[in-house]
């Protein structure tokens, strides 16, 4: 018996290449030279001949170590492996076994100078293969800085333009117009809903929106990746941030095999500074937007806030904004109040830099600031005018565009789901559809027009009663409450921190610091809750 064996690198060199036929031709002919009318068995691979574990390769072995091949014929020593010791050991085990190898391109003999030879092709294809590897990445690096994709682009939210790699980056990455408003509801859901990663991935599989593989379930993992990604709010997308060297040879072994062996399908981050670059695509989410939903995802832990998030302790908790930038106020160590803008990049990977110079600010002077401006409200009575105040401010410029993308999205899923369970329904009725799988595909379909028929007649019920009105305001039936007024005026000069804190976040909308001298005392402008 002989064994012909033949290799590429890649499945799209096996699949619409010509090496492996001319491969294995070749071998076919010498094969018919050694021993005409032997019967002859084929194995090929389509993986990098860095890699012993091929399963070509491995199943031509077995097949010799049961002692039947005469002949093991290979094209070249470099389609065998592209590492020297590799090459030396399927040598070594083809011998034990009493097969002959038999290199088309590559006369070896079994002496001495026959094995110094095989040595010296095996280093030189390893060279090869190094020099292969650092060109590619020279080249990929290259194009990079030139401002250039050197690559397809999967991220969810963008579109890779086919046939516009020589263009500019921001014309070969754009936006897709449908995910892109998905991406911009996840941040509105994080940043205004408070939703997490498990809540927004269960709404868009409700809603039945399709993932970028086109699956109809979401992932708690793939909703926290989209949300902490920058790059929807800078447009800086980082190439080559990972190593994905053997993740396509591991997809291909049994899950029991990776288990066994401890193989992992993810990807491992490469060390700073080793990443290719970064290109500039067109940012789909406000920054101010993205910034909120970060405050968000840090109060989250698996199954939800924690109970001893001592965030809970804290009076002011997701009240600031900065009066430069605009961003969110966060509690720093427990003890400071800054612009979370500013120290993003210490605890989100590839936050953007911040030109914001706002001076962190002691956390019991801005807490007594805010809290001296709750109580002037009570005492002097000043609270129903600064709510008739901030209603007017808000009514002067009502925020709907989000509310206004978003239905827009809803309408043109309803659109594709009704169009699919018409398709269907037509295949069904004429028996071109068998009822086992047409049923539940309707039914699924069914239930997600609902979801999404009911998320939009929600969302054009809050855009038609506009902006909120004075007295669907919570805090004004608590002002018109004489006995409940009465109360805390007598009360909040012996509130403890527990139940300042508590009257805070009742009253309090929103505060915003502005820059003061390092030793000069906070500056604050607190605004009552409408809603």
């Amino acid at each position: 018996m002989i064994v012909l064996y033949a290799r590429v690198s890649t499945e799209d060199q096996a699949r619409s290449g010509y090496s492996l036929p001319e491969q294995l031709r070749a071998c076919r002919a010498r094969a018919a030279e050694l021993a005409p009318g032997t019967p002859v068995v084929e194995f090929t691979d389509d993986l990098s001949g860095e890699i012993l574990e091929r399963p070509g390769l491995q199943a031509a072995l077995d097949l010799v170590r049961q002692g039947q091949v005469q002949y093991f014929i290979c094209l070249h020593p470099d389609r065998l492996a592209r590492n020297l010791v590799h090459q030396l050991l399927i040598y070594d085990e083809i011998r034990r076994a009493g097969a002959e190898i038999v290199f088309v391109q590559a006369a070896i003999e079994d002496t001495p100078e026959g094995r110094l030879f095989l040595s010296m092709t095996g280093a030189i294809a390893e060279y090869e293969k190094a020099k292969i590897i650092e060109r590619t990445r020279r080249g990929m690096i290259g194009k990079v800085r030139a401002g250039g994709v050197p690559h397809i682009i999967r991220l969810y939210g963008y579109k890779f333009v086919k046939g516009a790699k020589h263009r500019p980056a921001n014309e070969v990455v754009v936006p897709d117009e449908t995910e892109s408003r998905w991406v911009l509801s996840m941040f509105r859901w994080c940043a205004e809903e408070g939703l997490g990663p498990q809540a927004i991935a269960e709404r868009l599989t409700q809603l039945g929106v399709p993932t970028k593989r086109g699956k109809e379930a979401w992932h708690h993992t793939t909703v926290r990746r989209i949300l902490r990604n920058p790059v929807y709010a800078t447009g800086r997308l980082v190439l080559g941030k990972r190593d994905h060297r053997g993740i396509a040879v591991a997809r291909r072994l049994p899950k029991e095999e990776r288990l066994k062996r401890g193989i992992k399908l993810t990807a491992r981050p490469k060390p700073a500074g080793q990443e290719w670059g970064t290109i500039q695509v067109q940012p789909i989410v406000p920054m101010d937007l993205w910034q909120r939903a970060q405050e968000v995802l840090a109060g989250f832990r698996i199954g939800g806030r924690a109970e001893n998030d001592p965030r809970r302790r804290y009076m002011l908790t997701g009240l600031g904004r900065c009066g430069i930038c605009r961003g969110r106020l966060m509690y720093l160590s427990g003890r400071q109040i800054v612009c979370a803008s500013r120290y993003m990049r210490h605890w989100v990977a590839g936050a953007p830099p911040s030109d914001c110079t706002l001076p962190a600010k002691p956390r019991e002077a801005v807490e007594a600031a805010v809290w001296e401006q709750v109580r002037s409200w009570f005492q002097e009575g000043l609270l129903r005018e600064a709510l008739e105040q901030e209603l007017a401010a808000m009514a002067a410029a009502p925020d709907q565009t989000g509310m206004e993308q978003e239905l827009e999205a809803l309408e043109e899923q309803i659109q594709a789901k009704r169009e699919e369970q018409e398709r269907i329904g037509l295949l069904f009725a004429r028996g071109l559809w068998p009822a086992d799988t047409a049923l539940p595909a309707l039914e699924r379909i069914a239930n997600e027009l609902k979801a999404l028929e009911s998320r939009s007649k929600e969302l054009r019920r809050r855009l038609a009663e506009g902006p909120p009105v004075l007295e669907q305001s919570p805090l004004w039936h608590l002002l018109n409450d004489r006995e409940w007024l009465e109360q805390v005026r007598a009360t909040l000069d012996h509130l403890d921190y527990a139940g300042r804190t508590e009257l805070v976040q009742m009253i309090v909308g929103r505060y915003v610091m502005y820059p003061t001298g390092r030793k000069q005392p906070p500056k604050v402008e607190v605004f009552p809750r409408l809603q």
